[in-house]
């Protein structure tokens, strides 16, 4: 249980410092985060229409790329969390049902085997492989 819990700590850090480092990207380009979304000074308020200047339609379009980049690192985070909590969830639960194995030759070879694969498979999630070069950047920070 204990390394089951230490990856699911681990992995819950992770996505926390991941979600808190939304802050930066948005700080940069003049976003807030509100309800758990970017929020710029465009939001609500499309500039449409053809009396609109083409200095105020390139902002708005630059604005909604660092939005979508803010909201990419939000979901990330909540991701990684809705993933650790429910792979750490069910595997407690599993182990929950083997409370009182006594076999020691069952608990250090199936249980404690099983229980270090899910931690691996727990941490390993976090890794942002293949990912936005933002998220990498935020997971090397992290």
């Amino acid at each position: 249980m204990a390394m089951v819990l230490d990856a699911l700590a681990h992995t819950m850090g992770y996505a926390q410092r991941t979600f808190f480092h939304t802050a930066e990207p948005a700080r940069e380009h003049g976003l807030s985060i509100e309800d758990g979304r970017a929020v710029g000074a465009y939001t609500g308020a499309t500039p449409v229409g053809p009396n609109v200047p083409q200095n105020v339609r390139d902002a708005y379009t630059k604005e909604l790329g660092h939005i979508s980049g803010v909201d990419g690192l939000i979901a990330e985070a909540l991701r990684e969390a809705s993933q650790a909590d429910a792979k750490a969830a069910a595997e407690l639960d599993k182990l929950a049902q083997t409370i009182n194995v006594s076999d020691t030759s069952q608990a250090h070879n199936e249980l404690l085997v099983e229980a270090s694969h899910l931690e691996f498979d727990i941490l390993r999630a976090d890794i942002p492989v293949g990912k936005d070069p933002q998220l990498v950047r935020a997971w090397w920070t992290a």
